[in-house]
């Protein structure tokens, strides 16, 4: 009988903390690749400098010379 309830409780546990495991892991790949907010950075293609400002919400204001260039700079 103390087989069967080990064997519950590993067949409920197992699956939850995969789950756990894999919500932790997609956390930080989103954590990791997230877009710096400062600082200068390369945009290849671009046709003229892009400046992108982000305002106290952290909502981005994009100034570019084409319209193309805007596009490129919001990904």
């Amino acid at each position: 009988m103390k087989h069967k309830v080990w064997l519950l409780r590993a067949l409920w546990i197992t699956p939850l903390a995969l789950a756990v495991c894999l919500g932790l892991a997609v956390l930080a790949a989103a954590w990791l690749s997230r877009a710096p907010l400062h600082g200068t950075q390369p945009l290849p293609g671009a046709q003229a400098p892009v400046s992108v400002v982000y305002d106290t919400a952290d909502v981005p204001h994009i100034q570019a010379t084409t319209e193309d260039d805007a596009w490129r700079a919001m990904g």
